[in-house]
């Protein structure tokens, strides 16, 4: 019992950590404006948590309306269960990169292959379905797909 409950704290601290670093790579692609002199650090940080920053993708910003930074627990509570939901109906892809910025989820969605998916259909739907499970309002905002490390500042600039 006693190594069964240590094992768990492990995984737990293991998950913390890869959370953790996720979040410190969010911030650095989107607060850092010497993003190119830091390139090859955030790239092996990356590697670390398995996540590839070569993929196209673009910023996605979903604001729960009526929720401010001061209800923090709160929001990160919910925040929580809207990640767990948004997986559950493939809002959220296995490359996809998101983390919690400020009061926002910030999603860096991979770009389609296709055109036949209408990103504006999805963050619609995205709403819809979030307020039909919980009934919270959201504001939901994409930006373009920029290239390079710096095109992820841009497009979350642009969502914003």
């Amino acid at each position: 019992a006693v190594e069964l409950s240590l094992e768990q704290h492990v995984i737990s601290e293991q998950v913390k950590l890869v959370t953790d670093l996720k979040q410190q790579i969010l911030r650095k692609l989107i607060y850092d404006v010497d993003l190119e002199k830091h390139d090859e650090e955030i790239l092996c940080l990356a590697k670390l948590v398995n996540v590839d920053l070569e993929i196209n993708r673009y910023a996605i910003i979903l604001e729960i309306k009526h929720y401010s930074i001061q209800d923090s627990l709160e929001f990160l509570k919910i925040v929580n269960k809207l990640e767990a939901f948004l997986e559950a109906q493939h809002y959220l892809e296995q490359d996809d990169f998101y983390g919690v910025i400020n009061q926002y989820l910030v999603i860096f969605k991979k770009l389609p292959s296709n055109k036949t998916a209408d990103q504006k259909d999805l963050l619609r739907l995205m709403s819809q379905d979030i307020d039909r499970q919980y009934g919270y309002e959201t504001r939901i905002a994409r930006g373009s797909f920029h290239p390079g490390l710096s095109g992820y500042r841009k497009s979350y600039q642009e969502a914003r």
